[in-house]
Order: C-alpha cells, then structure tokens, then sequence
C-alpha cells in the first residue's frame, strides 16, 4: 500500500511539474523582444535581439555605429547639387530572425514658407558596387529617388545575416531652391544634421509554443529613447511612435507638437523642476501606454493622502496640460502618479480639450482642486482614478461649468476631498453619464462621491454602481439647485451620511429627480419646488420628500414598484399626493406598495382627484 501512495505521489509530482513548467513557457515567450543603441543624431533600435548598423569610413574600414558616430557629415556649404554618399550594413549579431525598418532624417530640418528641408534632399540606395561619382549618381533612374522625409527601407535578416546598402543624398536643383540658398539672404542658416534611424523587432520565424506566428504584429515603425536628450530630439522632429527603453528624468517640459504615441519605461519630473511635464499642443492628441508618468513627490504613507509629508518634488506645473482642442487617451499600463500641488491632467477652462482613458490610471496625486481639471470632455471606459487627494474641493475630478463625463466602465475609488465632492466637484451645466463602472470609497465633508453646481445634469444606467462613499452631509450625492437627476438602472447602496443618514444615497436642493429604474438601497432626501418622479422597483431605501408650499405633488413612474417614503410635516403635509402617469388606471392594492412612514399616516386612492394621499389610520 504505501508503495502504492509513493507512485502516486510521485506521478502528481510529475504532472505539477509539467504544468509549471509550461506555465514558464507561456509566460517567458509570450512577449516581443526590444532594445536600443544610439549614435549622435541617428538613433538605431534593436529590441533584445543583437542587431548593429556598421558604417565604411573612408578608410574603406568597417566602424560600430555609436554614440560618437556622425554620418553625411563631409560637406562644407549645402547648396544646390550637392551630394553625399555613405555605405551602412545592417546585421543581425543575435540568434533570431528579425524585420527592421530604416529611415532617415534631418535633425530640427529647417523649414522656410512651409517648406522643409528634409523634403528637398533627394535619397536613392545603390549595390555595394556602386562607384559614387557625380556621373553615376546623376545616372540612377529618376524613379529609383524619394524624398528624404519620407524615405523608408523594410526588410527582414535571419540569425547572423547581414545586407549591405549604398545610400546617395542630393540636392537637385528644383524650384525652391532660392529658399535655402544660403547666398540670397533668405535664411540664416540651413540645419544640416542628418541621422539613420534603424528600428527592428522580432521576425515571425522561430517555432516556440505558439508556433511561429504570434509575434507577427510586432511593430517596427517607433522611435526609441533612452536620455532625456534623445526623448527632446525624437519630439523635435514630430516622431510620432516613441518607446522608452529606459527611465528618464526631465527639467524641462516636453512639447507634444503632433499626433504621438509614448510607451515603454518612465518620465519623472526631476529635483528642481516644479513646471508642467508634457504640453500638448492645440488640436494634437498625445496617446500614452504602457509609461508612467511621474510628478516626484515621495509620500511618507503609502498613498497620497491630506496629512501625509511629501519628501519630493512639490509642484507647481501639472502632469499634463493640454491647449485647445488638444487631445489625450491614457491607454492599458498608463499611469499619472505622485504630482503635489497642481494637477495630473489640466484639460484647460472650455477649449475643447478631451481627455480618454482606456485602461490608464491616475493614482496618488494631491492638488487643491482635483487630479484632473475637466475643463473639456472626460470618457473613463477602463481603469482608474484612485486615492487622489483634494485640500479643498474635488478629490479626483474639478468639472468647469458646460463640460462633459461619460463613464461607461472602470473606478473612480478612495478620492478624498477636505471640502465638497470625494470624487467629483463640478461648476453648473456640467453633465454627467454613468453608463458603466463603479464609483466607491471616496470621502469629503459634502458629497462624498459627487458635488454638483446648479443646473448639472446625471444621468445613471447599465451597471453603474456608486457604493460605500461617506461624508458628514450626502453620502453619495448632494445635488445643487436644479440639477436633473435621472436614473433609469445602476446601483445606489452603502453610501454614509453620518450627520443625516437621510441623506445616505443624495440630498438635492429643488433638484429635477426622475427615477424609474436601477437599485436605490439608500436613503435620499428631495427638497424645494420641483416635482420629482419616483416609483423604480428597485427602491428599498426610504424617499423623504420635502417639497414647498404649492408644490407638494410627487409624480409616480408609469411602472412603479413599492416604496417607502415620508413627507416633511409642514405647513403643505395635508395637501401632498402622489400623481400616478397618464393612462393610469387604479388598481385595488396599490396603495400598499406606497408606504408613508410617517407616524399614524397611511396612503390611500383619491377617486375624485385620481391621487394616492396621506390620511391618518
């Protein structure tokens, strides 16, 4: 028998071990390899596969392009028919297949009457053959030439290939050459820095444990960086993929001047800087995944939080700033973390700026007035905005009056404000959707997860849910003068009000409430002289209607479901009713699903005025 036992154990032993190791597997192939190498104003990418650009000297020797390294560098005075030549050959030193893509550029090319530089030199590759001489280059067929700006090379090498490639630069005569002439006093100077760009990913070749497709899609068209110096360059000339291979610390803001994606490792705010990290400029959209991005501050807890000492960088400029109509998507693996004293994202006061997250977080920031100033139109689809901090008002988002949010899935969660609004503090005519996604653990003095300015409009459906937010007065919510409050589904519970637990799920000040749908566990509170419409099915917590004199009628949803409520025993108390909706036909019962918790009193049907009123038992 115990034998038996041994050989069963040690089968199972054997099985868990093929397990873990094809876990391993997955977990160790499953991922395209990255990595770079630069040269003075050429930048060659390489992922971690072992790929170099060698470079002929004129010594007709075989140099490493390094840092050290400048190219097209022998010409004394551009000018019209000049031409340069270099020979470059790409090989892959490593053990896998690869795709490259090369490029060239001209560093800050100089542009005149819309007119860059970098469009008027002329590129074509010849064979390792070629004899470079001005007869032969003038020889190459027009259709072999490109344009510099826009020249691309694409192909692939196997483990220890290598291609050689003859490149020609010329400037032929064309009819802007007056603008860059340096001898018709049109320009100072022609900036003539021209760099390889050489980026290379893995090659869907090699069998692995996914055969050998999956890495089919790995991109080469990016830019790679690892200094703050080459971060400024590849930005200077509108690189419109950039990866960072490494963390760079900057002292001095970042110019987004054109549509741009910034993924890879870190962007820190350095000691010393307090400014704005990243400005984008008007009507450019930044895209950022897989990056953080980080303000500096080092907090004594764990988390950003009201009391907590931070012995980093305290600022004074945002994370990122956009201008007019600018746009910026936090994608999967973005975050904006540990900025102190300004905001993580500032959308600017109504200039049409957006700000998209898809899966991106903002995390452990502290301002006055929110981790995000939504002076535009904010979309949470995934991800979250968590544990921010306001010393006033707004823990995690400060609306501007007549802007927008749409929340369709994700977190805003454990925000904290000293003031108004644990996550959510808007001016009026701000509009809210929550379709999706949860809103829950924020705290503030008012409004423990939202603050509206009069006006503002919410609007809850799907399967929101707005949970276990506390504050000393509104729970939840606290609606200000006439903002609409519509909920058609979602989820209202575990809110705290622990001044007035009538207050748990919202307190609204003549707010426009219309609710026909969703889970309202909470209690909440309608004051002043607007007819609100109640009668959801998924009412469980208890209404507290304090309407004004002359406006003391509650009109019922077309479907209402059973409730409780109570009415504010004042001076209208005798004269309150419940109005059902048109084409309403009475039912007998139905004044048992309206449960007046008013001591003494019950509700009842008013043939006479087609009403449910308050009578005493």
């Amino acid at each position: 028998m115990t034998n038996i036992k041994s050989t069963q154990r040690a089968l199972l032993a054997s099985v868990m071990a093929l397990f873990l190791c094809f876990t391993m597997l997955l977990g160790t192939t499953f991922a395209w390899f990255t990595d770079s190498v630069t040269s003075a104003n050429n930048i060659i990418k390489a992922g971690n596969l072992d790929i170099e650009l060698y470079h002929t000297d004129k010594a007709i020797t075989d140099e490493k392009v390094n840092n050290q390294t400048t190219l097209f560098d022998d010409v004394d005075l551009w000018e019209p028919g000049v031409m340069v030549w270099e020979e470059l050959t790409v090989k892959n030193e490593g053990d896998l297949a690869l795709k490259y893509q090369l490029t060239l550029n001209v560093h800050n090319a100089t542009v005149v009457e819309g007119v860059s530089f970098a469009s008027i030199l002329k590129v074509a590759l010849v064979d390792e053959d070629f004899v470079y001489n001005r007869e032969n280059v003038e020889a190459i067929d027009a259709g072999e030439w490109k344009e510099l700006a826009t020249f691309t090379l694409a192909d692939e090498l196997n483990k220890q290939e290598s291609e050689v490639y003859g490149i020609v630069i010329w400037w032929q005569p064309s009819n802007n050459d007056n603008l860059f002439n340096m001898n018709n006093g049109k320009t100072d100077d022609v900036n003539v820095e021209i760099g390889v760009k050489l980026v290379a990913t893995q090659l869907a070749a090699e069998e692995d444990s996914f055969g050998n497709d999956y890495d089919a899609d790995a991109p080469v068209d990016f830019t790679p960086v690892s200094t703050a110096a080459e971060l400024k360059v590849a930005l200077a000339n509108n690189e419109s993929n950039i990866v960072l291979t490494s963390d760079i610390e900057v002292s001095e803001t970042l110019n987004i001047t054109t549509d741009t994606v910034l993924s890879g490792r870190a962007i820190r705010r350095g000691e010393g800087f307090t400014g704005t990290v990243i400005n984008v400029a008007s009507g450019v959209s930044l895209t950022l995944k897989d990056i953080v991005v980080d303000g500096g501050a080092v907090w004594a807890s764990a988390v950003a939080e009201d009391s907590s000492v931070n012995g980093g960088v305290v600022a004074t400029g945002n994370l990122i700033a956009a201008e007019s109509n600018a746009e910026i998507i936090l994608n999967e693996g973005a975050v904006l973390q540990n900025n102190d004293g300004a905001h993580a994202v500032n959308l600017g006061t109504r200039i049409g700026a957006t700000l998209t997250i898809n899966g991106g977080e903002i995390i452990n920031n502290r301002s006055d007035s929110g981790a995000v100033w939504g002076g535009g139109h904010i979309t949470l689809n995934a991800g979250k905005i968590s544990n921010n901090v306001s010393t006033g008002s707004a823990g995690a988002i400060r609306m501007v009056s007549n802007c927008n949010l749409t929340m369709n899935g994700g977190e805003i969660s454990n925000n904290t404000a000293v003031g108004s609004g644990g996550a959510i503090w808007g001016y009026g005519a701000s509009t809210y959707e929550f379709n999706g996604g949860e809103m829950n653990g924020n705290t503030a003095a008012v409004g423990g997860a939202i603050y509206t300015g009069d006006s503002s409009t919410i609007k809850i459906s799907g399967d929101f849910e707005m949970c276990n937010n506390t504050a000393d007065d509104a729970g939840a919510m606290r609606l200000s003068n006439r903002t609409a409050f519509n909920m058609s589904g979602g989820k209202i519970s575990g809110n705290t009000s622990t001044n007035s637990p009538a207050w748990n799920g919202f307190y609204g000040w003549n707010p426009g409430v219309n609710i026909t749908g969703g889970e309202l566990a909470d209690d909440i509170t309608i004051q002043g002289g607007l007819t609100p419409i109640v009668g959801g099915s998924g009412i469980t917590g208890v209404v507290h209607f304090a309407l004004s004199t002359n406006h003391n009628t509650a009109n019922l949803a077309s479907d209402f479901g059973t409730f409780k409520f109570t009415v504010a025993e004042g001076s209208n108390f005798a004269a309150f009713n419940l109005k059902p909706a048109t084409g309403y036909v009475y039912t007998e019962g139905d004044e048992a699903k309206l449960i007046c918790m008013n001591e003494g009193y019950e509700t009842y049907w008013d043939a006479t005025t087609s009403t449910f009123k308050l009578q005493a038992k």
